[in-house]
């Protein structure tokens, strides 16, 4: 497996675990909580968009967001 099917993979679970907390939080204002500390919606999105970014920039034209 390259390194595109390792990010599609781990790409597919956080986005099947973040639906699974929406359908059972929908008044959620928050995206996460580790160990007690609450992770805003922002600051994840924040972190996945520079995550996307950095594997574009690694990747060229073969990395391709699904």
């Amino acid at each position: 497996m390259d390194a595109q099917g390792i990010l599609l993979l781990v790409a597919i679970t956080f986005i099947s675990w973040g639906g699974y907390s929406l359908i059972r939080e929908k008044n959620q204002s928050y995206a996460a909580k580790v160990n007690g500390i609450t992770i805003d919606w922002k600051v994840y999105d924040d972190a996945y968009q520079n995550a996307i970014r950095q594997y574009r920039d690694a990747f060229g034209a073969s990395f391709r967001k699904r």
